[in-house]
C-alpha cells in the first residue's frame, strides 16, 4: 500500500469575494416564461400538443364533412371494409363509423366543458 505524504503547508486557503457571490448574473424570468421555454425544447410535448388540438378540431368538424349522419343506420351496407363514401368502414347496423367516432368526439368535449363550468 502506498502512503501519501500530505502535509497542511501543501493547501492555501482562496480568498472569496463575497460581494460577486452574491451578485445575480442570468436574466430575470417569470415562471410562465420559463415553463413555456423549457416546453418548447421538449419535442414529444409538442406532438402531444397538436395530436390534441387535431383531434379537438376534428371533433367540430369531422362529422360534417364525412357527408354521413352518426345515427342513419343501412342493413345493407353493414360491415363494409373503409372505402370513399365511408372511410372507417360501417359497423354491424351499418352506420358511419367515421361520423360516430367524431361525433363522440364532439359529445366527450361538450361533456367536459359542462364540468369546467
Amino acid at each position: 500500500m502506498v502512503q501519501a505524504n500530505i502535509k497542511q503547508s501543501d493547501f492555501e486557503t482562496l480568498l472569496v469575494d463575497q460581494a460577486a457571490a452574491e451578485q445575480i448574473v442570468g436574466e430575470s424570468t417569470s415562471y410562465w416564461k420559463d415553463a413555456w421555454r423549457r416546453f418548447k425544447k421538449n419535442k414529444l410535448a409538442l406532438f402531444g400538443v397538436a395530436v390534441i388540438i387535431f383531434l379537438a378540431i376534428m371533433a367540430f368538424i369531422g362529422g360534417p364533412i364525412s357527408g354521413q349522419s352518426y345515427d342513419d343506420t343501412d342493413l345493407i351496407n353493414a360491415n363494409q371494409t373503409p372505402s370513399a363514401e365511408h372511410w372507417f368502414g360501417t359497423d354491424n347496423l351499418g352506420r358511419d363509423v367515421f361520423a360516430r367516432t367524431w361525433y363522440g368526439q364532439d359529445f366527450i368535449i361538450h361533456r367536459f366543458n359542462g364540468f369546467i363550468d
